[in-house]
């Protein structure tokens, strides 16, 4: 709710928002609901008339008791069917569904207004924080979540919540995470296209703004700001766990740094999917995300990750997997076990092995896809055949470089595969 141009004030109101129930849903739509509170965000010269629209063939306005601002009285008395109002709870109200909403509105940073369920309105700041979230109504009753126990898990306030979200089958969703995301005062997502197809198959109708690598420093800030005014804010991709090879690391650092609690729900992850399905050697595995843009550091990196002699797992997209396969085959033992794993639990999934001299005709030119390329650590080997001259060489060049550098710099003056002499400095 927004006064415009004037003054906010405090007052009463009383609205019934939701779209209208066909005759055979009436009498089951018509409860009320406790809510915590509902915050909508707009310029102030349009945000009257952008609520009005949104209500005007969804919405059964009971009665208004008071408006705020006069610019807001002098609009509602012209238009009384489209009268500014709390528009959807929560953001929580699906098709069939009426919900009635009864409270008071009270002055909100911003020149907004917060709108409280007239049973909370009386409460203090911290009461409010821990009242309980409007329930989903079909979430609410299903058996699944009911069975898992999300329902009774705390949900606190001034808190952001890190949800994981499918990678490309939207079975993976987890039971927690579609019980958060419906909990929450809003969703801030990466693409509010890809993610609002994601909640509207399960039939969750909470508000979403885009939180994005081009936005994100200046989302952070706003987002602070309702954390401290005691929202609940969740954070989402398109896939996948926010902040890993994808926006959000910001953001969370500047929750953090403003003291408050970061809530990870754990999911989907096509790293861990591609390791998982890998069959690597050894216990250690380096997770690199996408490779820099550029071309020399892309190389450089790659030789370092090489020498190590360590697994490791990147992701590519499709327009630059094929050049990636060339830079990784050049670095690379030509025997050494690389794992191609391509669309992810999609329908057209598939993961292949091959050795790093076939990796170029394995992956193609025309490739299609999200990729996950896991190299799997070097084989073990007894580094005997390395002659004196080489073993004197890198141990000149190990005194002044770091064994990466100098296992690299040894192999071209002598031939020796690089990963071997990185082996034999590291061992020694």
């Amino acid at each position: 709710i927004d006064g415009g141009s004037g003054p906010l004030v405090d007052g009463m109101f009383s609205a019934s928002t939701g779209r209208r129930a066909p005759p055979a849903l009436t009498s089951a739509s018509t409860a009320s609901r406790a809510s915590g509170p509902t915050i909508r965000r707009a310029p102030r010269a349009f945000a009257i008339s952008m609520a009005g629209a949104m209500l005007a063939d969804e919405s059964s306005i009971s009665c208004v008791s008071i408006a705020i601002g006069a610019p807001a009285a002098a609009w509602a008395a012209k238009n009384p069917a489209r009268t500014t109002s709390a528009a959807r709870p929560n953001g929580v109200c699906s098709a069939g569904r009426i919900s009635t909403i009864a409270g008071s509105v009270s002055r909100n940073w911003s020149g907004f207004a917060v709108c409280w369920a007239a049973a909370d309105n009386a409460a203090s700041a911290a009461s409010r924080a821990k009242t309980e979230r409007m329930n989903h109504p079909d979430l609410a009753t299903n058996s699944l979540i009911a069975a898992s126990g999300a329902q009774q898990q705390d949900l606190p306030a001034r808190a952001l919540y890190v949800v994981a979200t499918p990678i490309g089958n939207a079975a993976d969703i987890t039971l927690r995470a579609l019980w958060v995301l419906s909990q929450m005062d809003a969703i801030a997502a990466e693409d509010t296209r890809v993610s609002g197809s994601l909640l509207r198959r399960f039939d969750i109708g909470t508000p979403v703004f885009a939180v994005h690598e081009h936005n994100e420093r200046e989302a952070a800030a706003r987002i602070v700001e309702r954390l401290l005014a005691g929202g609940r804010i969740a954070l989402v991709t398109d896939a996948g766990t926010p902040a890993l090879s994808d926006p959000g690391a910001r953001l969370v650092r500047a929750v953090l740094d403003a003291g408050m609690r970061v809530v990870p729900i754990p999911g989907a992850s096509a790293f861990a999917a591609a390791a998982s399905a890998a069959g690597l050697r050894g216990a250690t595995l380096t997770f690199v995300g996408f490779l820099p843009s550029g071309a020399r550091q892309r190389a450089s990196l790659l030789n370092e990750l090489a020498a190590r002699g360590e697994a490791f797992a990147l992701f590519e997209a499709p327009h630059r997997v094929a050049a990636t396969a060339r830079e990784l085959a050049a670095a690379l033992p030509a025997q050494r076990r690389v794992v191609i794993a391509r669309e992810l639990t999609k329908k057209f999934e598939t993961l292949l092995v091959c050795r790093a001299d076939e990796l170029v005709v394995s992956i193609g030119e025309q490739a299609r896809g999200e990729f996950v390329l896991v190299v799997d650590a070097a084989e073990e080997k007894i580094a005997a055949d390395v002659d004196a001259n080489t073993r004197r060489w890198l141990a000149a060049l190990a005194e002044v470089l770091p064994a990466s550098r100098a296992s690299a710099l040894a192999a071209k003056v002598s031939g020796a595969p690089r990963a071997q002499l990185y082996a034999l400095l590291t061992k020694e």
